[in-house]
């Protein structure tokens, strides 16, 4: 008996010791003395993982390769300044990461596949509440970055990104969606990608949970 249970003791001990974290490489987002916000991560199709992150206001997106994490933007690693908040996301359709974040004139957003594209800006003032507050979810099949923030007279704006245009068209609230009886930590959005259709969960007007979807043109519940 005594026997049987040392064996399982060391079937236990080799199976927590298979399972420890590893450090990824130097860190890249805690060295030097500073700590970062906002941090996200995603993977490509290769496996390769990316993070986006904001420290000391500037925004980095790094990838681990070769052991060794290394900035997407250069030798000083900083996409842009003066950054309040982001959202990053990954479509493994067409390979590209999409990076959107809010700075105080306004929302801005960025494409990455090997190289970053231009940035398209969309302006309104940010400030106060609003500085925190913006969320992003991705059609994968149609290319559609779907996107929510608040701006600085506490409307929060419900738009979708237009590659065509290179703008940022705007989209009904969901029904029952009020923009000051609901705030942004009460949000979330996703995209069912087998069928296009964007969700959204959210405090309602009558302060009860509610989900809905967007199918393109209108907002349902989800037994409609």
């Amino acid at each position: 008996m005594k026997k049987i249970l040392l064996l399982l003791a060391l079937s236990s001990g080799s199976f927590v010791n298979a399972q420890q974290l590893v450090e990824l490489g130097t860190n890249p987002i805690s060295n030097n003395g500073y700590h970062a916000g906002f941090t996200k991560i995603r993977c490509n199709n290769l496996g390769t993982p990316f993070t986006a992150y904001i420290k000391q206001g500037k925004l980095f997106v790094d990838r681990f390769v070769a052991n060794e994490w290394e900035h997407t933007e250069g030798a000083s690693g900083a996409i842009d300044s003066l950054v309040m908040c982001l959202d990053f996301d990954y479509n493994p359709v067409n390979n590209q990461f999409y990076l959107l974040y809010t700075k105080s004139d306004g929302v801005y957003f960025k494409t990455y596949t090997n190289t970053w594209s231009a940035t398209s800006h969309y302006p309104v003032v940010i400030a106060g509440a609003a500085e925190t507050s913006c969320m992003m979810a991705v059609d994968h099949t149609n290319n559609i970055p779907y996107t929510v923030f608040r701006d600085n007279n506490d409307p929060i704006r419900w738009k979708k990104y237009n590659f065509s245009t290179d703008s940022f068209d705007s989209i009904p609230a969901p029904v029952g969606f009020s923009d000051y009886l609901t705030t942004m930590v009460c949000t979330d959005i996703e995209v069912n990608q087998a069928t296009g259709d964007l969700f959204a969960a959210f405090q309602s007007t009558g302060q009860q949970a509610k989900i809905t979807k967007y199918n393109g043109n209108t907002w349902s519940d989800l037994d409609n």
